[in-house]
C-alpha cells in the first residue's frame, strides 16, 4: 500500500514520495496497525482516502489471538475457551445494554467483545468437536435461530454472532472438497487485496454493478494466489520447519543443521 500504491497515485514525484520521511513513517504506521490516509492516494474517489479498508479488523483479530494463546498457556482445557467466550458475552451484552465504549491502539472494546464471541465460540466449538459433531444439525438448527432472533441490538449483537459462527463452522465442518483442500488457500489474500482493486476498478474501469464485481472478483482470486504462492506459503512452511525442530527437541533428538 505504501510503496507500490502510494508511488502510483501520489500527487507529486514518485521518486520524491518513495524516498521520503513520510512514506516510511507510513510504512511503519501500517505494519503497527496504525495506517492512515496518505495525501493524494485515493482522494477524489468514490470512497475517498480509504486505501484499505478491510484492515480495521486486524488489530482486534491480532488481539484474539493473544488473549486465547495467553489463556491456553494456563491451560488447555475447554473451560478456560469456555471462560474467555463467557467473557465475550458479557462484555458485548454490557457494552451494548449501557451504550458505552472506547478505543485503544485501534481496538474498539465493544466489537472486540463482539468478534470475540465469533473467535472464541469458533475455538470452543473447536476443542469440543467430539461433543457436538454427532449431533451438529440440532446445533445448525441452534445457530440458524439465534441469526434470526434479532428483536434488539443486544440479541443481534450476541446471539446473531455466535449464530453466525455456529453455521459457518458446522458448515465447514461438515463438507469437504479435494480441489484445492490442503494445496492452497487464498482466502487471506484476497480478504487483503480486495478493497483497493475494487476501489480501483470502480473508479478507473466500470461503475456498473455487476461488471464490476466481476472484474474485482477475478483480480482479488489471481492476487490471493499470488499472495499465497510468494508470502504466505513460504512462512507457512518456514513456520512448518521451525515446529518440527521443536518437537525432535522435546524427544531428545539431536537437532538437524
Amino acid at each position: 500500500m505504501t510503496y507500490v500504491l502510494g508511488a502510483v497515485y501520489t500527487s507529486g514525484s514518485k521518486w520524491d514520495y518513495v524516498t521520503s520521511h513520510v512514506a516510511w513513517v507510513t510504512f511503519l504506521k501500517y505494519s503497527l496497525f496504525l495506517g492512515q490516509a496518505i495525501p493524494g492516494v485515493f482522494a477524489n474517489y468514490i470512497y475517498p482516502n480509504a486505501m484499505n479498508g478491510s484492515l480495521w479488523t486486524l488489530p482486534i483479530e491480532c488481539v484474539c489471538y493473544i488473549a486465547i494463546g495467553v489463556a491456553l498457556s494456563f491451560s488447555q482445557s475447554w473451560k478456560v475457551v469456555l471462560a474467555l467466550f463467557v467473557g465475550a458475552v458479557l462484555g458485548t451484552a454490557l457494552l451494548v445494554h449501557t451504550g458505552t465504549g472506547f478505543a485503544f491502539y485501534g481496538v474498539p472494546l465493544n466489537y472486540l467483545c463482539m468478534f470475540g464471541i465469533c473467535f472464541s465460540g469458533g475455538a470452543l466449538l473447536s476443542v469440543t468437536k467430539e461433543t457436538w459433531y454427532p449431533n451438529r444439525w440440532m446445533l445448525l438448527t441452534f445457530g440458524v435461530a439465534c441469526m434470526f432472533i434479532m428483536p434488539s441490538a443486544l440479541e443481534y449483537s450476541v446471539l446473531g454472532t455466535f449464530g453466525i459462527a455456529i453455521v459457518v463452522a458446522i458448515i465447514g465442518e461438515s463438507f469437504s472438497e479435494k480441489l484445492i483442500n490442503g494445496k492452497f488457500d487464498i482466502s487471506y489474500g484476497i480478504y487483503i487485496y480486495a478493497f483497493p482493486i475494487q476501489q480501483i476498478v470502480i473508479n478507473k474501469i466500470t461503475h456498473r454493478f455487476w461488471l464490476g464485481m466481476a472484474i474485482s472478483v477475478v483480480l482479488a482470486l489471481v492476487a490471493g494466489y499470488l499472495s499465497y504462492h510468494f508470502v504466505e506459503k513460504p512462512f507457512l512452511r518456514k513456520g512448518r520447519k521451525t515446529q518440527s525442530s521443536s518437537n525432535i527437541a522435546v524427544v531428545g533428538l539431536p537437532q538437524p543443521d
